[in-house]
């Protein structure tokens, strides 16, 4: 199941460098993504805002298949998420 896996979340867990989720660190499972990010030690709160929208900061977009596919791949982990938490 995603999902918070420690109280308070928020500005209390690293996005990509925690396993908030129970996937392991979006920075392991998402590496391209991860690198693409302009702020690697962002707070949850940074990336997922109080409506549950994603806050991309990225320096650039995918610009080749496995980029795409990663991508598509960290979206649908994102919306399972949103739906278990009833977003």
């Amino acid at each position: 199941m995603f999902g918070p896996k420690k109280g308070g979340l928020g500005r209390n867990a690293l996005f990509w460098l925690e396993n908030w989720s129970g996937y392991g660190t979006f920075a392991d499972r998402f590496p391209s993504i991860f690198n693409f990010d302009k702020k690697k030690s962002c707070f949850i709160s940074d990336r997922i805002n109080s409506n549950r929208k994603f806050n991309c900061a990225w320096k650039k977009n995918p610009s080749n298949l496995m980029e795409h596919m990663e991508v598509n791949a960290f979206w649908g982990l994102f919306i399972d998420g949103l739906s278990v938490w009833g977003g």
